[in-house]
């Protein structure tokens, strides 16, 4: 015995709101897709932006210490400042003096250590700041790179919410 089925015939509007709930429910998937690779990408230029944040900062206090090292020698080497505190370690510290023509040891890299007079070291730090303000500058052209596209991807993620939120009555 076979069964007949019944099939209503579908009027064209039917069809029509039957191909428009499909073609929204793709372009909502396709949307999603969107939105979850922009997601992805921003979480990842924020995790660069925090990483770049923290270069900047850690220069910024290298060059700041290399400053006080300068104001430091210039003082000792002017006279000014021959008696200071230094830490002996444990919580220990003994008044020393320095005698103004007494020459610096001054790290060049690599653990090695030169002795040298204090115009010299001057300039030799002079120049580290100078190397350490050239990569901040690279860091800050990069961390506005970074804005930039955290900036765009904001707006774009702002604009989809909006196309793919109902319409407000």
């Amino acid at each position: 015995m076979q069964y007949a089925y019944f099939r209503p015939r579908q009027s064209q509007e039917n069809v029509r709101c039957h191909n428009s709930f499909i073609t929204a429910i793709f372009i909502r998937h396709i949307v999603s897709q969107e939105d979850v690779k922009l997601q992805y990408e921003k979480a990842h230029l924020e995790e660069e932006l925090n990483g770049i944040q923290k270069q900047e900062q850690t220069i910024n206090l290298v060059v700041a210490e290399a400053n006080r090292t300068i104001r430091a020698i210039t003082a000792i080497k002017s006279g000014e400042n021959s008696s200071f505190m230094m830490p002996l370690g444990s919580g220990v510290t003994v008044k020393a003096s320095i005698a103004t023509d007494s020459n610096v040891l001054t790290s060049v890299g690599s653990g090695v250590v030169i002795e040298m007079d204090a115009d010299n070291a001057i300039n030799h730090i002079e120049m580290q700041i100078t190397e350490q303000t050239a990569l901040l500058n690279q860091v800050l052209v990069y961390k506005t790179s970074i804005v930039s596209a955290l900036n765009q991807i904001t707006s774009r993620l702002v604009e989809m919410s909006k196309s793919q939120s109902p319409p407000s009555r």
